[in-house]
């Protein structure tokens, strides 16, 4: 079959916008990309822990993506503007977690033990973990798979901030729910769609012309 190099590159602007539709955000990101974090201590129960601060929308995306595995004293500290809905994935993470989320009392809402790192290639298949009793979250630590048996974390557990007072909040636009490293999101504008369709409609209209051609 002939292969028109025109029909090709038509085909595979139309493939690119429809792929990007349906991608999260973090299937793309790119461990080469410089993101840093704050430091600061908090204490669950009397353990306390040196954690990354994940408060904008660019650190909240990377997460502990592409990261070494962290000893038991790390961790990483989601911190939102409002308690909302937050669901958890584990797209290109190297090691299991344990993750915990808070209300804006630092009472623990949901734990989760051992997610497992998401290894496949296509992002829409890694399942994202939210609390299962529909509570909103305030903060969600992210810490080595085995912390909450090792220090027996219960629901009874309190997280401490007191130590995080002088980090300023975040300035980003709060959401009804964030998917983090962890947030999912799907690019959803107009003119995305648009450009879509458009493609759609050149490509058969090429394919038609070329059809009823091939027909003389």
């Amino acid at each position: 079959m002939y292969y028109d190099t025109r029909c090709g590159v038509i085909f595979f602007f139309t493939l690119l916008i429809v792929t990007q539709m349906g991608l999260p955000a973090y299937g793309q990101e790119n461990p080469a990309d410089q993101i840093t974090f704050q430091y600061g201590t908090v204490k669950l129960d009397n353990v306390q822990l040196q954690v990354q601060i994940a408060q904008t929308e660019e650190q909240q995306t990377r997460g502990l993506m592409f990261q070494n595995e962290l000893p038991f004293d790390q961790g990483m500290l989601f911190t939102f503007d409002n308690e909302q809905i937050v669901g958890i994935w584990m797209m290109n993470m190297q090691f299991p977690l344990d993750i915990i989320w808070f209300d804006k009392q630092g009472e623990i809402v949901y734990v989760q033990k051992n997610a497992i790192p998401c290894k496949s290639s296509d992002s829409s298949v890694c399942p994202v973990m939210t609390p299962d009793n529909g509570k909103l979250t305030k903060y969600v630590l992210e810490v080595t798979s085995g912390f909450v048996n090792k220090f027996n974390i219960t629901k009874n557990s309190k997280l401490d901030l007191s130590s995080l007072k002088v980090l300023s909040q975040s300035s980003k636009e709060s959401q009804n729910q964030t998917i983090v490293s962890s947030v999912q999101e799907f690019p959803s504008g107009i003119f995305t769609i648009v450009l879509s369709l458009i493609s759609v409609i050149i490509l058969s209209g090429y394919l038609k012309t070329k059809f009823k051609k091939s027909l003389r």
